[in-house]
């Protein structure tokens, strides 16, 4: 127990009583750059609707949309400057990787498929929310590598290959 004397009052402070924030930071992310360019409008949510970036859930990119920036944020004011984010890019990134309350993190070159950006938030304690920010991401192939022109493609060249042996066995007769 420590007391300090001031004019007029006396305070009492109890060192063993100080404990971590409990407050969780939330996890968000305040940006998204497409192809290095800062997208403000027409990105909008797969499944609410909605455009407001923090509250997207799930986007869907053409191939040639294929390099992604996300500035992530931590959520929470004590000392904003002492929080922490861990994310993890579902399909591309081994493990949690763990940056500064307010890092753009770049993804060059996604290749087709479906990911999830999970983004997680500590205050300044490091006390970290286990409810992380849910991204889904789906990046379209190119028509090319798609199943049905594969498949489509094997027919027109089965297809060729037949008449052309067609033609050939029609002339010994």
């Amino acid at each position: 127990e420590m007391w300090f004397g001031a004019t007029g009052a006396i305070t009492r402070f109890y060192p063993k009583k100080i404990t971590d924030i409990q407050v969780q930071a939330i996890p968000q992310i305040t940006e998204i750059q497409v192809n290095d360019v800062k997208v403000d409008r027409g990105l909008s949510c797969e499944i609410t609707g909605n455009t407001n970036i923090t509250e997207i859930k799930k986007l869907t990119f053409r191939h040639r949309q294929n390099t992604l920036s996300f500035r992530l944020h931590a959520l929470e004011y004590s000392a904003p400057r002492q929080n922490k984010i861990r994310y993890q890019m579902k399909a591309l990134d081994e493990h949690v990787i763990e940056v500064a309350n307010g890092s753009l993190v770049r993804y060059p070159n996604m290749p087709a498929g479906d990911y999830h950006l999970l983004v997680y938030a500590a205050n300044s304690d490091g006390v970290f929310n286990p409810v992380p920010h849910d991204l889904n991401i789906i990046m379209i192939p190119p028509f090319y590598k798609t199943w049905g022109f594969i498949v489509l493609m094997g027919i027109l060249g089965g297809s060729i290959l037949g008449y052309i042996i067609y033609l050939r066995f029609s002339k010994v007769m």
